[in-house]
């Protein structure tokens, strides 16, 4: 090699040092050129599509409240896809998953909770069949215990006089003759007695020893409370569905006594401030388990039978619509009803369900929320 060749191959070595770029072949190179600006690409997509994603999308949203979470664990546990999940290659990188939820099936299927009678269980949805029965739609009222005013006896000194003495208290059980005060009169003064004319307890008193009376004072209230009355507020919307004899069921609020009558009296006119009527009921009092001044609620006995009755928590409001959610092979589908008379405990169908047909009817309002769940990833 001559010395003008060496001059060549040094000078291209240098230019190989500085650069960092190694020489190949034009062909070689054009593909990796091709190769980069490929991944390029492809990291730029990807990018775009991340961002794109909710969090919501990527793994449904948090389940709240204790069946939910079994609800969600029954989902892991027998590997239910999560919707949208993108398929994992050999040689994709393991990293962390969104937990799994019961997908609710879009399109066709967008009315059904895929379940298994394991999954089912575990989240403590009840399944029973709607049947034939009673609806009990009563009207619901509130009111107070009131002394039977038939039963009362209200206790005036017979003289104007001097009170020199007081025997009986509020609260004590007395007897028809029973002496009660005696009372010097104020003309003769010779002392009289003052006595009940009824058996009963004795509710008010209003007499201390040395007290002067005149006749029109009440000195004592004796009440037979073996009969009391209760006094139910009706609106004036409800009137014409409450007639004279109506069966009523009543409640003293929190663990009182319980109670049936009849409605024997509806005021003629509604009270001007409350804009209520009063209906009394009379009610049998031996034990005296009810007492004045008790807060209780009432409801009509309206019975009526209906062909298809279900519970009425297995009611639910999806869209603004009323459905229930039957029992199919593959889960808990969502079916539209048209609600009948609503009771105390179940509610008639009038459409929409068969009797036998079997429905969830504790815990529906998980299916509710799968439901909702499915169509916010649909959205998104």
């Amino acid at each position: 090699m001559n010395r003008r060749d060496d001059r060549h191959a040094n000078h291209a070595a240098r230019r190989r040092r500085t650069t960092g770029i190694p020489r190949c072949a034009p062909g070689r190179l054009e593909l990796r050129l091709a190769i980069a600006a490929l991944l390029v690409l492809l990291t730029l997509a990807c990018g775009a599509g991340d961002e794109g994603k909710s969090p919501d999308a990527a793994g449904g949203s948090a389940a709240s409240g204790t069946r939910m979470a079994a609800l969600d664990a029954a989902n892991a546990t027998a590997a239910v896809t999560t919707p949208g999940s993108a398929a994992q290659t050999p040689d994709a990188k393991p990293g962390p998953t969104p937990p799994p939820t019961v997908s609710a099936a879009p399109a066709a299927d967008a009315d059904l909770v895929r379940l298994t009678r394991a999954q089912i269980d575990l989240a403590g949805i009840a399944i029973e069949a709607a049947r034939p029965g009673p609806v009990d739609s009563g009207i619901q009222l509130v009111g107070e215990v009131h002394p039977n005013g038939d039963r009362l006896a209200h206790i005036t000194p017979r003289f104007p006089g001097i009170v020199r003495e007081v025997q009986k208290r509020a609260g004590d059980v007395v007897h028809a003759g029973d002496v009660l005060a005696v009372i010097e009169s104020s003309d003769s003064l010779a002392p009289y007695t003052v006595k009940t004319a009824i058996d009963g307890i004795v509710i008010a008193k209003d007499l201390t020893r040395g007290e002067a009376v005149e006749r029109t004072k009440q000195a004592f209230v004796v009440a037979d409370l073996s009969s009391v009355w209760v006094d139910l507020a009706v609106y004036q919307k409800d009137l014409g569905r409450i007639p004279m004899g109506q069966r009523v069921h009543i409640d003293a609020v929190g663990e009182g006594p319980a109670a049936e009558g009849t409605i024997s009296y509806i005021t003629p006119s509604v009270d001007q401030v409350t804009r209520t009527a009063t209906a009394r009921v009379v009610v049998e009092n031996r034990d005296r388990k009810f007492l004045p001044g008790m807060f209780v609620t009432a409801h009509t006995l309206d019975i009526v039978d209906a062909p298809v009755t279900v519970r009425g928590e297995a009611i639910q409001t999806v869209g603004g619509q009323s459905c229930v959610f039957v029992e199919v092979p593959d889960g808990l589908v969502r079916r539209p009803v048209v609600l009948g008379r609503e009771g105390t405990e179940r509610v008639a169908i009038r459409s929409g369900l068969a009797a036998g047909e079997r429905i969830a009817v504790e815990n529906s309002f998980l299916l509710k929320a799968e439901l909702a769940k499915g169509e916010i990833a649909e959205e998104d």
